[in-house]
């Protein structure tokens, strides 16, 4: 029984010593992933949480977009670089943001410049540039007259793109509202009329 303690030590110390020569130089750290399972929970929140931000970023940029449909138009109806009330709330809107405004401000481009049969592609095009630094213009002198909480409004920087509007158009619901009280008055039920797209 004397021998059984030390022979079994030494076989187990030879084992020990022909497994190291097997496997190597490696560690415990270098055969398992050591930060699971917290990577896999990240690459997993990211996978979930980046279309999200996304998103969320393409919506602060539309709202922080000052639209055609903010611009007042002249007696004719062309389109002018003068604010309207709608362009002034959104940007008096922008000014009083907590805890600091978004100096970066969007522009949609001049869209509203009227498409004429006959008048050269490149002269619209330069009719649209024009009036989109005549609204840039705009939109910095009114802002110089406000005064953000980040900072002095000097800061502000206008940048131009070509996003479609996201809305629905308001004569829709005015529809339906005006064809409900008709057909109040008329003792008759309401009728949905399709909606048209026109602009008029």
């Amino acid at each position: 029984m004397k021998g059984f303690i030390t022979k079994n030590t030494l076989r187990l110390c030879l084992s020990g010593a022909s497994l190291v020569s097997l496997i190597g130089c490696y560690h415990y750290r270098e055969l398992v992933d050591p930060c699971w399972p917290e990577r896999y929970n990240a690459m997993a929140r990211h996978g979930v949480r980046d279309p999200f931000y996304a998103q969320a970023d393409k919506g602060h940029l539309l709202e922080q977009t000052v639209w055609n449909w903010m611009f007042e138009t002249d007696k004719a109806g062309a389109p002018t670089e003068n604010l309207n009330g709608a362009g002034i709330a959104r940007l008096a809107q922008i000014t009083r943001t907590l805890p600091a405004p978004d100096m970066q401000l969007f522009l949609q481009t001049a869209q509203d410049i009227p498409y004429t049969n006959g008048v050269a592609p490149e002269k619209i095009v330069a009719q649209r540039e024009q009036m989109n630094r005549r609204r840039i213009d705009s939109i910095l002198r009114f802002m110089s007259t406000q005064t953000p909480a980040g900072g002095g409004s000097g800061a502000f920087q206008v940048a131009v793109h070509d996003f479609a509007p996201t809305y629905v158009p308001g004569h829709h619901p005015l529809l339906a509202v005006d064809n409900f009280e008709k057909g109040l008055k008329n003792g008759m039920p309401q009728v949905f009329v399709p909606p048209t797209y026109s602009t008029k």
